[in-house]
């Protein structure tokens, strides 16, 4: 591939001010292995080799489909928030659209969804009215990169709207 010049000076203004690189910069700014950087793994702390595997795998689902996503650190949980047109208002949560439960060895998702709709969805939970960490009452418990791809199936329409553009997907057939 070749890039155009004004990108090919740019990577090397950044590699020379950062010390790094070209291939990092790039592999930094495309977020290749969110788990080689160095916030999230202080973040979730040791955690099982499965765990990282989903991890990376559904944080490279949702960069390809959302470029623009950022990362909300809570306490609780690692939320994707979309990137919005205008700036999003300080402690604005409305646009996480996904979390993910911060443990060392489970791994759970909760998502700003009806839970009746899913309900057909193995490790799917309502947590309605119930005291939780995580955005929404959608809750889904993952044990397997199979279990995971199977979520990204089901809730792809969800998982690659733009922000201006978010609505509820419908129940499966």
């Amino acid at each position: 591939m070749r890039l155009p010049s004004e990108v090919l000076d740019y990577l090397a203004d950044a590699a020379t001010q950062t010390g790094r690189s070209p291939e990092d910069i790039i592999a930094g700014l495309f977020h290749m292995r969110v788990t080689d950087r160095a916030e999230l793994r202080a973040y979730f702390g040791e955690t099982t080799q499965t765990f990282t595997e989903m991890l990376e795998a559904l944080d490279r689902t949702v960069r390809i489909r959302n470029p623009g996503v950022q990362y909300t650190y809570r306490n609780a949980y690692l939320g994707y928030r979309r990137e919005t047109e205008s700036a999003p208002r300080i402690g604005e949560r409305s646009q996480v659209f996904l979390s993910v439960m911060r443990t060392k060895s489970k791994f759970v998702l909760a998502l700003p969804l009806n839970p009746s709709d899913f309900g057909d969805f193995p490790g799917v939970r309502s947590v309605q009215g119930k005291g939780r960490h995580g955005i929404g009452d959608l809750q889904v418990h993952l044990s397997s990169l199979a279990h995971l791809h199977g979520f990204v199936e089901r809730f792809e329409p969800w998982l690659s709207q733009s922000a201006g553009a978010v609505r509820p997907i419908k129940k499966h057939p």
